[in-house]
């Protein structure tokens, strides 16, 4: 009986939203409309540690197409959907939450990149961490990332496989006009005093209006440091926080920045 299946995996959603089977989204894509209209108005876009797979992925771009008003928010996380199931969802829904150990690599950064930069793409929150991009991923994502930048707040590339050959079009995107992103992660990523050196271009700029910086594990020295304290001395009206736990930074290291934090002519009020 059609009813009491889709009743059954309804209850279960509601129930226990993270200990989901594959087997709930291989349904019908009628019956799939039902459950993620009336689970996502419950729980707004939460579809995270449900153990979405590829073909599951192909059943929710089609209950999105067909029913897509009310999703303003979609939290994919800790889910197997893989490079396919990416691809399935970039061509036919503009995601305004993108996903997280999901194991991704850069086959499926064209794909993403391809629907960040379509028109009717309005995109607050990018969270790709924990996945394995490259620096190559990140460079099919760089296009359609330039186009959202008037909508994107919030993007986290934190444990992606980057490096500093990253950091030059990370920088050109904070230095943009068009830049309206206030938090940025690139936490575990080797990035290195090389990369910070060109992150702090970005960070100079008067349009960089960050306020959250994350930098943990990323292979830095003091030299960074001094990168940073220079740039904030250009731009010093809105970072308020800076995180760089896990650095081969002392504590006399940052001196500089906690001179900063006293002088009221600058944002900074934190560093971790």
């Amino acid at each position: 009986n059609l009813f009491i299946d889709v009743s059954f995996i309804f209850l279960k959603l509601l129930q226990f939203p993270h200990r989901c089977s594959p087997e709930c989204f291989k349904v019908e894509n009628v019956t799939f409309s039902f459950l993620v209209a009336n689970v996502s108005r419950l729980f707004p876009g939460r579809l995270s540690q449900c153990n979405i797979e590829p073909q599951g992925c192909a059943h929710l771009a089609s209950a999105l197409q067909e029913n897509p008003s009310f999703l303003k928010y979609l939290d994919l996380s800790i889910n197997p959907i893989r490079d396919e199931g990416a691809v399935q969802l970039s061509k036919k829904f503009n995601l305004s939450k993108l996903m997280n150990h999901c194991e991704l690599t850069r086959l499926s950064c064209g794909g993403i990149g391809e629907a960040l930069g379509l028109e009717s793409s309005v995109l607050w929150e990018l969270n790709l961490s924990n996945n394995p991009l490259s620096d190559k991923g990140f460079q099919l994502l760089c296009e359609g990332l330039k186009k959202s930048l008037i909508y994107l707040r919030t993007l986290n590339l934190s444990h992606c496989c980057l490096s500093d050959e990253c950091c030059d079009e990370l920088a050109s995107g904070l230095a943009s006009s068009d830049s309206r992103i206030s938090e940025l992660d690139l936490s575990g990523n080797e990035l290195q005093d090389r990369g910070v050196k060109k992150l702090c271009v970005g960070l100079k700029s008067r349009s960089c209006t960050l306020t959250s910086l994350a930098l943990r594990c990323c292979q830095l020295t003091s030299k960074s440091v001094t990168f940073l304290v220079a740039a904030l001395k250009s731009n010093p009206q809105y970072l308020a926080e800076l995180h760089l736990m896990g650095n081969s930074i002392e504590d006399s290291d940052v001196e500089g920045l906690l001179e900063l934090i006293k002088n009221q002519k600058f944002a900074l009020e934190m560093i971790e």
